[in-house]
């Protein structure tokens, strides 16, 4: 089985209503920047209970539009921030029209479940590494 699991990457806090208003998050893009710039240690460690006898890549997406052609899978998990919940849902649903099979999980599908099970196949609560 061919194994893709997808860490999205990247902060999207810029907000044009705020923008408008003057308000500012000073210091937060930058703190961002260096947390989403970590690989995703929950996908990694999933990678390594993975059987051998499977095909597993990992994958970080930052910006949807550079990724080109995406890979093939058979199954494909990804782990997001609230942040990069749309983005996700957009790979997702690109995954499921091509047949493929989709596990959400990560931080924003935890605290919305019901939200993420409308984009994927399953939906991971909580520490995946536990199941």
């Amino acid at each position: 089985m061919r194994i893709g699991l997808i860490a999205m990457r990247g902060v999207r806090v810029v907000d044009p209503e705020l923008q408008r208003l003057g308000m500012t998050l000073p210091g937060f893009v930058e703190r961002g920047k260096a947390v989403a710039s970590l690989p995703s240690l929950g996908l990694l460690t999933l990678a390594g209970m993975t059987p051998r006898h499977h095909e597993v890549r990992y994958l970080e997406v930052d910006e949807l539009d550079a990724v080109g052609d995406w890979p093939a899978f058979d199954l494909v998990a990804i782990s997001t921030f609230t942040a990069r919940a749309f983005d996700a849902y957009r790979v997702a649903e690109r995954y499921r029209a091509a047949g493929t099979k989709v596990v959400i999980g990560g931080l924003h599908a935890t605290a919305m479940p019901a939200e993420a099970a409308a984009h994927a196949d399953a939906v991971v609560i909580g520490e995946g590494e536990a199941c």
